[in-house]
């Protein structure tokens, strides 16, 4: 027994030396530069094998014992470990894609400057001052109004602002009354329903019946506008104002005044409400030839894109009118 004792023990010595010389040459060769920076391609799949070899090895208890340790059969495995890698893959570069850039609209073009237009009086100067630059623009600017004609009878204008104020309303009290000077039939809509501003700035006192009562067919048309205080300009004012602006204003009764008006009129004036409140100023706008927005130079930025909402929701052309 204790012959064939040293005899194991000697083996197991021999096999013990052997495996460390064999660690130690891996080592050695681990750390060369040569070997780090080989191109050593292995195929995955082949790869995976031997992986799967050398995990076999390693979960067998066994394969410690120095009975049964054979160094060759673990160099191949422990080798495929260290230097296999995955395959690389080839890559494509993804394609550059040019945004299309978005079409620039066109800013709306200036059709006049009116300074004093903010001034409360300013409806009153183009009969008191009928040769001031105010009254001498205003003029202008009907002229070219004029020239938007529609098919058939008067020319109907929309007049709103970008920013609160009274401007709005003395621009339309000032191009009703360059208008009746000039001999032309002018009717006046007191549109903006919640503020109306345009009957008492052209000097008409409370009234019975207003653009509610002429729409439910309460009171005729002749009895509900009145004369301009001024001119022979006439105007039409709510009485009341409605529940839903944009609900009357976008009715087919009002379309039916309006249609009436361009056969007795020569020019029909929406003083509309802001330019803010979209539905009830787009509802004018369609039933319009022309747009007036009334704006300062340092609103005309800001309100841009109401501006360009508007022009999305009428066929009608808008303008600018710059005030001062």
């Amino acid at each position: 027994m204790r012959v064939k004792l040293r005899a194991l023990q000697s083996t197991a010595q021999s096999t013990r030396t052997m495996y460390e010389a064999f660690v130690q040459r891996l080592r050695e060769t681990q750390d060369q530069d040569v070997i780090q920076s080989a191109d050593a391609q292995i195929p995955l799949a082949r790869a995976g094998a031997q992986r799967s070899q050398l995990a076999k090895t390693n979960a067998d208890p066994g394969c410690l014992d120095p009975r049964r340790f054979d160094a060759r059969s673990l160099s191949p495995a422990l080798l495929m470990e260290r230097f296999s890698a995955p395959v690389p893959m080839r890559t494509r570069r993804a394609k550059t894609i040019t945004p299309v850039p978005k079409p620039k609209t066109a800013a709306p073009p200036i059709l006049a400057n009116l300074e004093g237009a903010f001034d409360p009086r300013a409806g009153d100067a183009v009969i008191d001052c009928p040769t001031s630059a105010f009254a001498r623009n205003t003029a202008a600017l009907l002229q070219r109004l004029r020239r938007v004609k529609h098919l058939a009878g008067a020319t109907v204008v929309t007049v709103t602002a970008s920013e609160a104020g009274l401007a709005k309303t003395s621009v339309s009290v000032a191009l009703a009354r360059v208008a009746a000077r000039s001999n032309l039939r002018v009717a006046v809509i007191d549109a903006d329903l919640h503020r109306p501003s345009a009957a008492r700035a052209m000097g008409v006192g409370p009234q019975r019946f207003g653009l509610l009562e002429v729409l439910t067919g309460t009171a005729p048309m002749k009895t509900a506008f009145l004369r301009d205080a001024r001119s022979r300009a006439v105007v039409l004012s709510p009485a009341q104002p409605p529940r839903d602006p944009a609900a009357v204003l976008a009715s087919p009764r009002m379309a039916n005044m309006v249609a009436q008006l361009r056969q007795t009129c020569d020019l029909v004036i929406f003083s509309a409400p802001s330019l803010f409140a979209a539905s009830e100023t787009a509802a004018l706008a369609k039933l319009s030839d022309a747009v007036l927005v009334v704006t300062s130079e340092r609103a005309v930025e800001t309100s841009a894109a109401a501006i360009a909402r508007l022009r999305s929701l009428s066929a009608a052309p808008v303008g600018l009118v710059l005030a001062r």
